[in-house]
Formats: C-alpha cells, sequence, structure tokens
C-alpha cells in the first residue's frame, strides 16, 4: 500500500540524486553565468537549512510519538491485568451464583419435607384429639350429672391452689384397679385444693356460673390441708399374711400421699383368701372388688365388675394424652426448623441477589476493560502507523537533505573550477527522463488519493467503535459486524490498491537507469 509508495518515490528520488551529481556542474559549465550560480547556491543552502530544521523537527516527533508508543504498550499490559483480575473475579461470581442456587434446591427440598411431616403430624394430631375427646366423653358418662361441666369451669378458671381429679394423679396396675375403685367409688372423682379457702373460690364461681347459665354446676372438693392433719395411729402399721395395704399399690406423688391415706388407708388388699379375716380394725377388700368389714362380713351385695372401669378409661385417656404431648412437641420442632429454613432460605436468596448485583457489576466492569483495552489496542496501531509515517516522512527529508548538500558541493565546486562540456543530452534521453517525471507525478498523486483514502477509514472505524462502545453494555453485536465490514473492505481496497502498486512499481524501475533531471524535480 502507501509503504510500497513511498519506497518507489524513494527509489526515483535516487535515481535523481545521480542526475544532480552529473547534471548539476555541466550545465552550470555551458550555460549559467556566476551570477547564476550564486543565486541557485543561495535558494539550495536556504532550502538546505529549511529542510534540516524540519528534518530536526520531525525527528523530535518520532521520539515524542515513540515515548508515547511506549506508555500505551504499558498501558495495553497493565489494561490486561486488570482485565484478567475482572474475569477472575466473574468467573468466582458465576461460580457462587451456580454454588448458592443449589443451596436453595437443598434448603426447598428441606421445606417440602418439613411441610409434609407437619401435614402427616398436623392429620395424627387432630385424629388422637378426636379420640380423647371419645374417651373423655366415655369416661364422664359414668359420673354424676353436672360433675363434668363443674370440673370443666373449674379448671378452666385456672385459680391457683387448684390440682385437678384425684384420679388424675394416681397410677395402679391393671390387676387391682378394680379394688381400687370400689373402695374409693365417687372420691375417685374429688377435685384437689389446697385448703378451705381455696374451695370457697371454687364454690363461689359455680354458684355465679351456675346463677347465670341456669345449668347445673356439680363438684366434690378435697383439701390437701385436711388431709394431712389426719392422725397415721389410724392406718394399718403391718401387713396380714397373704395381704398388703391398698395404698402399697396405688403410686402417686408424694404431696398426694395424703389423700390416698385418707381415701384407702382403711383397706387390706387380700391377695391369697377369697373372703377377709374377722376381728381387725380395718376392713379388706379382694382383687374381684368384694370388701369385707371388721367382722369378716361382705359389704354392698353384688355389684357388675363391667361397670368398674373409670381407672382403666382415665389411663386410655393419659396414653392418649400422653401421645398428643409427643406428636404437639414434635409438631412444635418441625415447625420451629419449617421457620428455621425459611429464614435461611431468605437469607440465601438475599446473599444470592447481592452476588447476583456484583456479578453485573463484574461484568459490566469486565466490558468496559475489554473496551478500554480495544481503545489502547487501537491508539496503539495508530502510533505504529504514525510513527512509521513519520520515520519515512523523516528519511526523506535526510534523502532531500543529502541531496542539497550534493547541489551544493557541486555547485560550489563550478564555481571554483570550470569543467569541460561533458555533452548533450540525448534524445533517448530526453524521453526516458520526461517518463520519468510523468512516473513520479504520478506516484505523488497516488499516495496523496491513498493517505485521503486511509483517513477517511479510519475516521468510519473511530465512528463505528464509539457506537459499540455506547451499546457494548447492551451486548448488541450489529455495530461489530458493521466493524467488520469496514474494516474487510479497507483490507480489499488495500490489496487492489497494493496490486496497483506493484505494477507502477515495475514501470518506475524501468527508469532507474536515466542520467539527467532538471532543477524543477528538486524536493517532494
Amino acid at each position: 500500500p502507501l509503504s510500497e509508495l513511498h519506497a518507489d518515490v524513494d527509489e526515483l528520488n535516487r535515481s535523481r540524486e545521480k542526475f544532480v551529481i552529473r547534471e548539476g556542474p555541466k550545465s552550470a559549465t555551458i550555460s549559467q553565468p556566476e551570477d547564476t550560480l550564486r543565486h541557485k547556491l543561495k535558494v539550495r543552502e536556504r532550502r538546505y537549512e529549511e529542510v534540516r530544521e524540519i528534518s530536526k523537527q520531525q525527528k523530535h516527533r518520532v521520539d515524542a510519538q515513540e515515548n508515547e508508543y511506549s506508555i500505551t504498550v504499558r498501558k495495553i499490559e497493565e489494561k490486561k491485568a486488570e482485565s484478567e483480575v475482572v474475569t477472575e473475579n466473574s468467573a468466582r461470581l458465576k461460580r457462587e451464583v451456580q454454588d448458592v442456587s443449589a443451596e436453595i434446591l437443598e434448603v426447598s427440598e428441606r421445606m417440602r419435607q418439613a411441610n409434609r411431616v407437619l401435614s402427616s403430624v398436623g392429620k395424627n394430631l387432630t385424629e388422637l384429639r378426636e379420640k380423647k375427646q371419645d374417651l373423655v366423653d366415655v369416661f364422664w358418662q359414668a359420673s354424676s350429672p353436672g360433675t363434668r361441666e363443674g370440673y370443666a369451669t373449674i379448671m378452666e378458671a385456672n385459680l391457683p391452689g387448684v390440682h385437678g381429679l384425684l384420679l388424675e394423679h394416681i397410677s395402679v396396675p391393671e390387676e387391682y384397679r378394680l379394688a381400687v375403685e370400689v373402695t374409693a367409688g365417687p372420691q375417685l372423682f374429688n377435685i384437689l385444693v389446697d385448703d378451705e379457702e381455696v374451695m370457697g373460690r371454687c364454690m363461689d364461681l359455680l354458684k355465679r356460673k351456675q346463677a347465670e347459665s341456669g345449668k347445673s354446676f356439680r363438684a366434690t372438693f378435697m383439701s390437701l390441708e385436711e388431709a394431712k392433719k389426719r392422725d397415721s395411729s389410724h392406718y394399718p402399721l403391718d401387713s396380714l399374711a397373704d395381704s398388703l395395704p391398698l395404698t402399697d399399690v396405688i403410686e402417686s406423688p408424694d404431696w398426694v400421699r395424703c389423700v390416698v391415706q385418707r381415701v384407702w388407708g382403711r383397706f387390706i388388699l387380700v391377695t391369697g383368701a377369697s373372703e377377709g379375716p374377722a376381728g381387725h380394725e380395718f376392713s379388706t377388700v379382694t382383687r374381684e372388688g368384694d370388701i369385707f368389714s371388721r367382722n369378716g362380713l361382705l359389704e354392698g351385695g353384688f355389684f357388675d365388675p363391667q361397670r368398674c372401669t373409670r381407672l382403666e378409661e382415665w389411663e386410655r385417656v393419659s396414653r392418649v394424652n400422653d401421645e398428643i404431648k409427643l406428636l404437639e412437641y414434635r409438631l412444635e420442632k418441625v415447625t420451629a426448623n419449617l421457620l428455621t429454613e425459611r429464614s435461611t432460605e431468605k437469607n440465601i436468596k438475599q446473599r444470592l441477589l447481592s452476588i447476583r448485583v456484583n456479578l453485573q457489576r463484574s461484568l459490566r466492569a469486565e466490558a468496559v476493560k475489554g473496551r478500554q483495552l480495544s481503545e489502547l489496542r487501537d491508539a496503539r496501531q495508530r502510533l505504529s502507523d504514525s510513527i512509521y509515517l513519520a520515520a519515512r516522512l523523516s528519511r526523506e527529508y535526510d534523502a532531500e537533505q543529502k541531496s542539497l548538500e550534493l547541489e551544493i558541493a557541486a555547485i560550489e565546486a563550478e564555481r571554483k573550477s570550470p569543467v569541460t562540456d561533458t555533452g548533450e543530452l540525448t534524445e533517448a534521453d530526453a524521453v526516458q527522463l520526461e517518463n520519468l517525471v510523468e512516473e513520479l507525478a504520478k506516484k505523488r498523486q497516488e499516495v496523496s488519493e491513498n493517505s485521503q483514502k486511509v483517513a477517511e477509514r479510519r475516521v468510519a472505524i473511530a465512528k463505528l467503535r464509539a457506537r459499540l462502545a455506547l451499546l457494548i453494555e447492551g451486548r448488541l453485536s450489529p455495530l461489530e459486524d458493521q466493524l467488520r465490514d469496514a474494516i474487510l473492505a479497507t483490507t480489499e481496497e488495500k490489496q487492489d490498491d497494493l496490486e496497483k502498486e506493484r505494477l507502477a512499481s515495475l514501470r518506475a524501475n524501468c527508469l532507474v537507469g536515466a542520467y539527467h533531471q532538471e532543477d524543477s524535480m528538486v524536493g517532494w
């Protein structure tokens, strides 16, 4: 392209220097007087000073551009390092997004499992509560009318010093339940209270509720304070053969033992006889529920054992209630875990959002770094081209300076020592010189046109790159295609120009052997 055109021009200038060396003294000797030589010398010296100053400035310009080129290369390396850091950061953030997304999926799966467990536990809990309600209904069927309502009213009031039914606080082995129940009778439904004062508040509450609703409320209370006042001497201290105190088969908390002694302390459980012994100060009871007086007589007559199921029914209620408590605990635990997982999921999603925001920033920074790196590379290429052209121009000025030195030396030599005529130009030399002048003019015109085209192409490419820089964050590619097309078109046109220049170079080589050139050819 332009480089080959400049090479052709240099070649023609070297041919011109040869003409100057040979043609200068001859022309001066033959046809030019002293005044003409003096004037020509003055013109050449003035031009020589101008070219030398221009050449010096051009060299300074080349040095400055080379320094700027070095700075640009260093900036490119720094920008590459920065771009690599940003790219690595983007890759790391992408991996974090994948890891956190997988973590969210795991938390979501645990939440789905917890919801399934929660649904199952809730369903079982509902069934157990319904079962408990049925068992409680069966349990209260054997109680006196109004007893259930009275008990419910007292317990819902949550009065201090009230401890619930007696049978709630005792546990009896299955083989002794019948004996314990027939000896206690309705006392199993007694409500335990601390003292007479608490009992009075409970009675006032029942009276007030009965007056408000018009329903019957019944309750029997047993004072723990009163039970503790009983003399322990009334309780049987020793057991008969094949017998034991009935209180020994009843398990209860320590604070309830006084009530147990008051209700069952006068009974001995006979384990090895169908009739109770006589002549003792306490009654006896068998496992079958037969009660014998102190005289050995059977009390109460016949009764149906199938009706004495209060302890067994309450035991069922207690077992179901324990299962309900376990399920409630499990439900509470699963609910707490679910809330924890939801909080974890929320925190992870917030972290994922933060990572994605940082990733977007990193990607934008990566795009900016890439654009800046591309701009620096373009600037480096422009500086490289400019340095090449400036160096070429500097060499041309040096060549012109040398040519002027030769001309000045030839003129001074001609002034000092006349030279004999070396002969005139032949017709063939004149034709060859004319062709050389025309070819040099064409080369100059072609250099000018190609330089203009390159400048226009660079302006177009710069505009396209500016537009691309504005849209690069949106990941738009049409301008990139236009830029590639423009560069491709420039390359193809340069290739066409290269072919033309090669043909022109062949024509110019035919004129290298010319020996003369006119004064008007000096300088380019």
